[in-house]
């Protein structure tokens, strides 16, 4: 999508008896993530 990165992945559903219903799809834009440099963990805060 023009210069945006979108992350798209897909899920199985399944009812209470494992019976398969159908999948679900889940996009996010992960522009602004793939652009993060270097290291940040939470302690460092």
């Amino acid at each position: 999508m023009n210069d945006r990165f979108i992350h798209i992945r897909y899920f199985p559903l399944f009812d209470e008896t494992g019976e398969y219903r159908g999948v679900i799809e889940v996009s996010q834009d992960v522009t602004e993530i793939r652009a993060l440099e270097g290291q940040r963990r939470l302690l460092d805060w």
